[in-house]
């Protein structure tokens, strides 16, 4: 059985290709990517890697030829994901793939005001109506992000000023979203189910604040800004208002204003507390509390601390 990873040369997908290939031939592996240039090495190991786009809807079939599952990774592209992944769900029936696993996220629910929420809810929507069997991991917010963006500002100015409010937020490593996909993939049984992938607690901003302050030895405070303020820090920080194709940032990646400050009020308002034990049942390990990630990295977030 041949397994397709879509968005082959980014960091999750790379990630999910190394276990895959502890589980399967690298000539069962199909990576599809619009730069094939940057898995060359992949391809040199056997691994059939194609040339694919999800704006270019006409060559998106013959990539998936041949393959029977389908490891859908949301693009970056926000605003813009649900018309990207309706074009490979339309390429997928037409290759005969008969599995779906779609990387959504946590908080993909009517209402909620973070600008991510609508192209992740539409995704599921369209899978449920395509007719194909599909599985949905609901990833949470990475892990990642408190380490390496949260942390670092506060250690940098002793504050960390955002608009999140009392919320809560169950952040999982990603690594451990990676390993859930994989388990799903490689293992039957999960046709027509969503699984949360996040940690079996929740934290709030100031809680991470203050696990951060124990952690550093560091005197650390969260400030609450409105969403209006925020923006403004934001902006002073050069971060542009919208994502354009391409946009990358030192400090906020692929992250534009709008789409950080409606995550924020998203998690405001509560849309991002989910905790559960999903990927204890996937993976048979339990996920890696914050503050141990926080300890693991903690040369890093201090090297990333003089960048901000």
């Amino acid at each position: 059985m041949k397994t397709i990873v879509t968005g082959a040369s980014g960091g999750f997908a790379r990630e999910a290709i190394g276990l895959l290939l502890e589980r399967m031939r690298p000539e069962d592996l199909i990576l599809v990517t619009r730069s094939p240039s940057r898995v060359s090495e992949l391809a040199a190991k056997g691994v059939d890697v194609r040339g694919g786009d999800f704006d270019q809807p006409d060559g998106l079939r013959e990539a998936f030829a041949g393959g029977q599952k389908l490891l859908l990774i949301s693009t970056r592209d926000v605003g813009r994901r649900s018309g990207q992944h309706l074009n490979a769900i339309n390429a997928a029936k037409q290759a005969g793939v008969g599995h779906v696993v779609y990387t959504s996220s946590d908080g993909a629910e009517e209402g909620n005001p973070a600008m991510i929420a609508p192209d992740h809810l539409q995704t599921e929507m369209l899978l449920a109506e395509s007719g194909l069997d599909f599985t949905i991991m609901r990833d949470s917010l990475y892990a990642e992000a408190a380490a390496f963006m949260m942390v670092p500002a506060a250690l940098a100015s002793g504050q960390l000023r955002m608009s999140c409010g009392d919320g809560r937020v169950g952040f999982i490593p990603r690594s451990e979203c990676v390993a859930s996909a994989v388990e799903v993939l490689t293992t039957d049984g999960h046709a027509g189910h969503t699984y949360r992938i996040a940690n079996e607690q929740n934290w709030s901003l100031p809680e991470v604040v203050a696990m951060a302050s124990e952690i550093f030895g560091r005197d650390l405070e969260y400030v609450d800004l409105t969403s209006e303020e925020r923006d403004r820090e934001l902006e002073a920080a050069g971060i542009p208002a919208h994502y354009e194709l391409g946009l990358e940032t030192e400090l906020y990646g692929a992250s534009a204003r709008d789409d950080l400050v409606t995550y924020e009020a998203g998690i405001r308002e509560h849309y991002f507390v989910a905790t559960s034990r999903d990927v204890r049942t996937l993976t048979g390990r339990p996920p890696t509390h914050l503050g141990v990630v926080l300890e693991r990295a903690r040369e890093l977030i201090l090297e990333r601390a003089t960048h901000f």
